[in-house]
């Protein structure tokens, strides 16, 4: 089903929900179980998330690992809070009839639609309101229940509407390359369109340079290599960029540096100047454009920011691996 007339149905029910929860006043007696929202995270497989403005998230767990709308993986600890969340929220507040009405007002107008799954079987369904006025407090309402009422976590003292948000910067990973030396590929290439000089293969621990002539085995350093492997474990990037006009006119620019994964995957970084107050080029010790920042174009589509402080262990060129 089109994506977008899904998001239009859920919208529509909102809606709908929140007529109902305006014009239809409760008291404050707990009836049944509708106050209980801890659900045991071992069951869960999948979470979906959406809001009143349509922005939606889909949290689904393959073979141990977290992926964000079944394209991504998903940041551990955004995942890690939301879990902890899910399984130990506690009810804090039986509110008032006066309390209930603004309660109402906040999940109808702000609420977050949370549905928890065990592979296609639905578990539960609520929604999340805004916070007290001391910020220690919650509003959530079970889908069937009879009133809102107030949630915590015992060792927090925030609000929990944040670990819920549906957007991207809250669930996409930002971590590029995460390979540790036993999980290196076995070919990578390495460009350097300004400096050809620089360009090289490493393939099954041999480094092989298109520009060059190939260093014999005897004169590579294994130890260099080995160095080099190490480089690429847990290298992330500073945030996650949407832009598609900026993807575009990156694509039209030569990179700094392209490095291809197995013909399949490409990363290309694109050196970001920096300027003065007065719009002058700042220059480094050698008088070339001083560069801390990287506009990183991941398979030509996907743009993330990064640092050169953090990505500059894996700017490798031929040369590196003499012995």
């Amino acid at each position: 089903m089109n994506r977008n007339y899904i998001l239009f149905i859920l919208l529509v029910f909102l809606s709908g929900f929140a007529f109902y929860l305006v014009n239809n006043k409760t008291s404050t007696t707990i009836q049944g179980n509708d106050w209980k929202l801890a659900t045991p995270k071992t069951n869960i497989t999948k979470i979906f998330l959406v809001d009143r403005k349509g922005n939606d998230a889909t949290l689904i767990k393959k073979n141990g690992t977290w992926f964000y709308n079944d394209q991504f993986k998903a940041k551990k600890d955004a995942i890690q809070n939301l879990l902890h969340t899910i399984e130990n929220v506690k009810l804090k507040i039986r509110p008032s009839n006066n309390a209930i009405d603004f309660m109402v007002k906040s999940i109808a107008n702000n609420g977050i639609k949370v549905v928890l799954f065990e592979e296609d079987k639905e578990l539960i369904t609520y929604y999340v309101g805004g916070t007290t006025n001391d910020e220690r407090g919650t509003y959530m309402m079970k889908e069937d229940g009879n009133q809102p009422y107030v949630y915590y976590l015992p060792e927090h003292t925030g609000g929990l509407r944040v670990r819920y948000l549906p957007t991207p910067e809250l669930w996409r990973d930002l971590t590029i390359f995460d390979w540790s030396p036993n999980e290196f590929p076995n070919q990578i290439s390495f460009s350097y369109p300004g400096k050809k000089e620089n360009d090289f293969v490493y393939e099954n621990n041999t480094i092989t340079s298109t520009h060059q002539t190939t260093i014999s085995h005897s004169n590579l350093s294994q130890k260099n290599i080995q160095l080099f492997r190490q480089s690429f474990y847990q290298v992330g990037a500073e945030s996650w960029i949407n832009n598609p006009k900026l993807v575009d006119s990156l694509q039209q620019k030569q990179p700094f540096c392209k490095i291809q994964l197995n013909e399949s995957v490409s990363y290309q970084f694109y050196p970001i100047p920096q300027y003065d107050s007065e719009n002058n080029l700042i220059l480094d010790k050698n008088k070339k454009p001083s560069i801390k920042k990287y506009y990183l174009l991941v398979d030509h589509k996907n743009l993330y920011l990064t640092q050169h402080r953090v990505f500059r262990s894996i700017f490798w060129g031929y040369d590196s691996f003499k012995g």
